[in-house]
């Protein structure tokens, strides 16, 4: 997989489904894989170099899971946001950078 991500500039971990450890506590196979890519991302940006990774979803909860050491205690306590909504109100009509509208 090494060679494959030389030759991309950032990946997309999209939703689904898939769990992130097996039964016995390792890392399935789409867990050790992902890791594979984070790390690639992380290693890139301490040297500087732009490699994104971008996660949506399931993507996004297994990016934080990766970053958290493989730790799911940081997915699954400390929020309270269930059954909640917020309003928003635009406090002024946003204007374009050009100059438009």
């Amino acid at each position: 997989m090494g060679a494959l991500l030389k030759n991309v500039s950032g990946v997309i971990v999209t939703g689904g489904g898939a769990d992130f450890t097996d039964p016995d506590g390792s890392l399935t196979q789409c867990a050790l894989a992902a890791q594979l890519v984070f790390n690639k991302s992380v290693a890139s940006w301490a040297v500087g170099e732009a490699w994104p990774l971008w996660g949506a979803c399931l993507g996004h909860e297994l990016i934080s899971f990766l970053a958290a050491h493989c730790n799911s205690s940081t997915l699954m306590a400390g929020y309270q946001s269930e059954n909640v909504s917020w309003s928003r109100r635009l406090r002024r009509r946003p204007r374009c950078a050009c100059g438009a509208g």
